[in-house]
């Protein structure tokens, strides 16, 4: 039996100002979209006997009618070839509030896809191959005692094969594997000792083998700079009698690249420029995603930056930011193309200058970095 695990598609994600001149949409919300295609063109292609995703489809909890609309046509390719695709819900698609209703009902009239959205463990049974397979499913729910109630109930029951899926952040390993989001989960290194055949995360964006048959498939595109150099695809597990394998496979997504760090501390203006010029001239930034941090800028040298040279020499990207971090703290931004600190600073700096009696500051400063997330905010 042959199985392809994928996650954190978020379907609807948009960065960045440029447009995708064919379609006229924003050019990453088009890279998101390429890569998903991508995923079950493969998938077409090689017919696995099941796919699973585990969790954060969509961006938000309100996909645009252009995502739901794109998400439906894909998987009704895969309802349409007869490939079973179970899917559960991560964070990012989630509604805090019951009544809000989930997205994921919609999948629930194509053959062969088996949602998984609500506030409970669910399994799925299928007969693959002439065995029972079951899919142990546990989105995500926004209940921290209810996540793990529903978490202590999952272990292996009497299929053939036992599967179990979930959404959330491996902890009490020794690496926390965390996106640093106020609303994640904690699933807990226990579940490794339960006895499934495989089990599937997601919401880490990395991919990453916990065990030889525990990992995160990680994200199908790169959304923060964090992710620069990291590789994208899905894993591929094989499982047959006593005979298993898994291996990740790469798909082929824009380019990311971080340039590091840049110390001017100790040059002038004419210096500090010459040595960006160098960094950029000897790099291909070609419809690249590139960072340069910039550290140690002086007054004097910022004021006197040609931002009309920068414009030009970083013109071949898709998206270049330069975050500046300052010797004098008087000196306000950290992205010249935009000329403020970023959203994120920008609410940090109000929140440190705030004084409201019983605030919470750091609780409302982990709520709004984990909404900024969600829509795609970067520093």
């Amino acid at each position: 039996m042959r199985i392809f695990h994928l996650a954190d598609t978020h379907l609807g994600y948009m960065n960045y100002k440029r447009v995708d001149p064919e379609t006229g949409i924003n050019q990453r919300e088009q890279d998101v979209y390429i890569a998903f295609r991508k995923m079950i063109d493969v998938a077409l292609e090689e017919i696995p006997d099941l796919v699973v995703h585990a969790g954060d489809l969509f961006n938000t909890v309100r996909p645009t009618n252009r995502a739901i609309t794109f998400a439906f046509n894909q998987l009704s390719r895969l309802a349409e070839a007869g490939i079973p695709l179970v899917i559960i819900a991560g964070n990012h698609e989630t509604p805090r509030l019951r009544g809000t209703g989930s997205i994921f009902r919609i999948f629930e009239y194509l053959p062969n896809i088996y949602p998984v959205y609500g506030d409970e463990l669910e399994t799925v049974d299928l007969q693959i191959a002439g065995k029972k397979v079951e899919i142990q499913c546990l989105p995500h729910i926004d209940s921290e005692d209810l996540y793990s109630q529903e978490l202590s109930k999952m272990k292996p029951g009497s299929a053939d094969y036992s599967i179990g899926l979930l959404h959330g952040t491996m902890s009490g390993l020794e690496f926390d594997y965390t996106m640093g989001q106020f609303s994640e989960m904690a699933i807990g290194g226990n579940i490794l000792d339960r006895g499934f055949d495989y089990i599937g995360l997601g919401h880490f964006h990395k991919h990453t083998f916990i065990t030889e048959n525990c990992a995160y498939s990680g994200s199908l595109e790169r959304f923060s700079f964090a992710e620069a150099g990291q590789e994208k695809g899905f894993i591929e597990i094989e499982m047959d009698n006593e005979v298993f394998s898994a291996k990740f496979r790469k798909l082929a997504v824009r380019s990311m690249t971080d340039l590091g760090f840049l110390d001017v501390e100790r040059l002038d203006i004419g210096q500090a420029m010459e040595r960006i010029k160098q960094l950029i001239d000897t790099t291909n930034i070609q419809d690249s995603l590139v960072r340069l941090r910039v550290y140690n800028v002086g007054r004097e040298v910022y004021d006197n930056l040609d931002f009309n040279l920068l414009d030009k020499l970083v013109s071949d990207s898709l998206y270049f930011q330069f975050d500046w971090s300052f010797t004098d703290d008087s000196i306000y931004s950290a992205d010249y193309s935009a000329h403020y600190g970023g959203l994120i600073k920008e609410f940090g700096q109000f929140l440190k200058g705030s004084i409201i009696e019983g605030l919470d500051k750091q609780r409302l400063k982990d709520l709004a970095l984990d909404y900024f997330q969600k829509e795609g905010v970067e520093e």
